[in-house]
This record gives structure tokens, C-alpha cells and sequence, in this order.
């Protein structure tokens, strides 16, 4: 990509500062509501905390004419701060580039089946495929860096990992039968979890509100391997099927 044109703009939030900022869902929260309608639209977004309490920030990317950001800013969020290639860009605002270009990236291998494991783009087997082909399950990392005074440059760095698998039915039933805890690892962050027994279908509403929260920043869906890659974002679960499970990570129970 070449930087030359790139314009940006940054949105302000300034929440309360005496208590945690917690909101039941994300319609009901500026930043995260502005972040997932700029992610539906293909603009590139990222968001971050401000060191100031309760302050959050939001920040746009885009090449060209100005678009009209009406639709996908929330009304109490403020504009703080136009920029522009010629006024020259800082090293903050170039790393908050190359976030959002990474998010970007992720969605794109995410509906191509792909999940990340830190920052490790990795490919799941499917549970009747034979780990013997291990050249399309290579494990992919990438580095943005500017290349002279404009050309934005990405360095991926290849790797083979441990083969993984998705989570699924006949894992549940297994972590249900044996007497021995079940481990796994947790997507995006590769955190270490033990699976419980504890599962819940798409036809528990507030399952359904769970999933739907995600899906807006996630393009999940119930089973990659068979939705083709133009669907994935669209495609859902049958109310009977599996859609979160219960994993206890450092002595806390969450459901994914």
C-alpha cells in the first residue's frame, strides 16, 4: 500500500472515570457500537483506552474523497483531530495504521477458516482429516513496516505449529466422560482453558445474545469447512447445535 493520500480521523469517548465502564450490550456502548458499524462498512477502523480515565478513542483510515462517517459514529462520540499524508504522520498514528490494517487481515483469514493463536494465524484440521498434509496447515504471522517514504510493506513470517482442531460435539462428550480435565487453547489470545462439561445451544436466548455480540467483530460461524467463504459472515446455526461451551481460565468460568 502506499501512504501517500491516506487521510484519518480520530473520535473521542469520554466515559465515567469514578467506576468501571460496563456495558450489557454493545448498541448501548459509543466506541464499540462506532468500531463494529466501521468493520460492517470496510472502513478502516482500530480503537484503543486512552491513558486519561474512562477516555476511549476511535480512529479512521481512509484514501480519497472524505466519506460521510454520519451513519457509523455514534452520536456522543466527538471529533478531535483531522489528519492527513501531508501534514505528516507520526509514529503513533502509524502503528494505529498498521492495527487496523491487521484487523482487516484477520477477518479476511478468519473467512477462510483460519483462526489466531496470538499472533499466529493458524489453520484447524477438520476431525476426519489425516495430519499428514502439513504444507496447508502452516502457520502465518505478518509485520508492517514503511519502506522508503511512503510504501507500507508486510513481512510474514512462517511457522509449523502443533496441529489443532475446533472445538466440537464429540470433544464435549469426551471432557463429559473421562475423569481427567480437558485442555484447550483459547482464540485470539491463545490463552490456556480447561473445558467443563457445561454446553449451551443456539436455542438458549441468552446464548443467542452471546453470539450475536461476537459476530460483530468475528466472522464466526457454526462449521467453516462447510460454508463456502463469501457466506461466512451470513451464515448461522440451527437452534439445536452447539454454540458455546464453558471454560474455567486461571479459576474463572467464562462461556465461549
Amino acid at each position: 500500500a502506499d501512504l501517500t493520500g491516506i487521510k484519518w480521523r480520530r473520535f473521542v469517548w469520554q466515559g465515567p472515570t469514578s467506576s468501571p465502564i460496563l456495558f450489557p450490550v454493545t448498541e448501548e456502548d459509543p466506541i464499540l457500537c462506532s468500531f463494529s458499524r466501521c468493520l460492517a462498512a470496510d472502513v478502516l477502523s482500530v480503537w484503543r483506552r486512552h491513558h486519561t480515565p474512562g477516555r476511549r478513542e476511535l480512529w479512521l483510515f481512509w484514501w480519497g474523497d472524505d466519506p460521510s462517517f454520519a451513519e457509523l459514529i455514534h452520536n456522543e462520540l466527538s471529533s478531535e483531530e483531522d489528519g492527513e499524508w501531508e501534514s505528516g504522520l507520526s509514529y503513533e498514528c502509524r502503528t494505529l495504521l498498521f492495527k487496523a490494517i491487521h484487523n482487516l487481515l484477520e477477518r479476511c483469514l478468519m473467512n477462510r477458516g483460519f483462526v489466531r493463536i496470538g499472533k499466529w494465524f493458524v489453520k484447524p484440521y477438520q476431525k476426519e482429516e489425516k495430519i499428514i498434509s502439513k504444507s496447508e496447515h502452516l502457520s502465518c504471522a505478518f509485520t508492517f513496516f514503511v519502506h522508503g517514504d511512503s510504501n507500507v510493506c508486510t513481512s510474514v513470517e512462517i511457522a509449523q505449529h502443533q496441529p489443532l482442531q475446533r472445538l466440537g460435539e464429540e470433544h464435549l462428550s469426551l471432557a463429559q466422560q473421562s475423569s481427567s480435565p480437558l485442555q484447550v487453547i483459547l482464540s485470539p489470545y491463545g490463552l490456556n482453558g480447561t473445558l467443563t462439561s457445561q454446553a449451551f445451544k443456539m436455542s438458549d436466548h441468552p446464548t443467542q445474545k452471546l453470539i450475536e455480540e461476537w459476530r460483530q467483530f468475528y466472522p464466526i460461524c457454526p462449521n467453516p469447512k462447510e460454508v463456502p467463504e463469501d457466506k461466512m459472515e451470513d451464515a448461522d446455526w440451527e437452534d439445536d447445535s452447539l454454540a458455546a461451551v464453558e471454560v474455567l481460565v486461571g479459576k474463572v468460568f467464562y462461556s465461549f
